[in-house]
């Protein structure tokens, strides 16, 4: 489970006795949504059976890190990005702590981690993209990035970070493993639910579903 404020723990089935809890710390200034959806979790297939991380759970949080946890004793998967943690503010420029936030749970799909985030919106017309991003499950190494930019137009600016002001995902991400594809669902792109201020190629995946393929982020179909 995990609380509003990000801690995560495990419970003993049976009895509902604490197993253990991680605390990842989150500063909460500044925050104008405290949730978490859900964590996720994966068994690596590869690993022995008594290997460390081999169940993994994938913690989001408010601050835009998602955590990979050991199943058995909450501690970090240290072979996972830095220190067992991917930050997905990276590429994202300039923003404040209100601006972007994980609070669904990553979607699994094989040995890929893919996730979108909570940006604010609502605020302004320059609040960070909504870019859905996929990581290998055992490394935390990017795989591949969708930013719900129109099709012929660049998706990121000329400092190499997303275009801003897309599309995102906020909510639960669907798979299909037959497929091979990822089910994303999309809000508005910022201002939201004003319109008059928004540039086109931005608001071209805007309420939608979308589906992505999952080797590439590709689309499929909007």
């Amino acid at each position: 489970y995990c609380t509003p404020f990000n801690r995560v723990f495990a419970l003993d089935p049976e009895t509902g006795a604490e197993r253990w809890m991680f605390d990842p710390k989150v500063d909460m200034h500044d925050k104008p949504v405290t949730n978490c959806r859900g964590v996720s979790s994966w068994v690596d297939p590869q690993a022995a059976a008594d290997a460390k991380c081999r169940h993994r759970i994938l913690a989001p949080t408010l601050d835009g890190r998602i955590i990979a946890l050991d199943g058995r004793t909450g501690a970090r998967c240290s072979d996972f990005a830095k220190d067992g943690e991917l930050d997905l503010t990276h590429g994202l420029g300039k923003m404040q702590p209100r601006d972007y936030a994980v609070t669904s749970p990553p979607a699994i799909i094989g040995d890929t981690l893919v996730t979108g985030a909570f940006v604010i919106d609502a605020w302004d017309v320059g609040v960070p993209a909504g870019v859905v991003r996929a990581y290998d499950l055992r490394t935390g190494v990017l795989r591949w990035a969708w930013n719900p930019v129109a099709p012929g137009h660049p998706d990121k600016d000329a400092d190499g970070n997303y275009v801003r002001g897309t599309t995102n995902v906020w909510s639960v991400i669907a798979v299909d493993e037959k497929l091979n594809r990822v089910y994303v669902p999309t809000g508005n792109s910022s201002p939201d639910y004003y319109g008059g201020q928004r540039a086109g190629h931005l608001d071209h995946y805007s309420s939608s579903i979308v589906a992505l393929d999952a080797a590439t982020g590709a689309v499929v179909w909007q």
